[in-house]
């Protein structure tokens, strides 16, 4: 994964990237890769934002498309 923080008007955008491989030691070797990318977006100082985009394709299956939200609350 790599992200690098992103001054927007006052407030820090966090975008990130990342792909990921799984191996499957049953005998299928490589059989799933996925690529995700988003942004972490602070709402207030101790909540955020955090849209993003998934695509995995695995070995005899369609690929998948996730459209993803989440929401990190910090509680520190």
């Amino acid at each position: 994964m790599i992200s690098h923080p992103l001054a927007v008007q006052h407030h820090i955008w966090q975008p990130f990237a990342a792909y990921e491989a799984t191996y499957d030691g049953g005998g299928a070797g490589w059989s799933k890769d996925r690529v995700w990318a988003g942004v972490t977006l602070p709402l207030t100082k101790q909540v955020s934002f955090q849209p993003s985009y998934l695509w995995e394709k695995s070995d005899g299956l369609k690929d998948v498309d996730y459209l993803m939200f989440g929401l990190i609350i910090n509680t520190k």
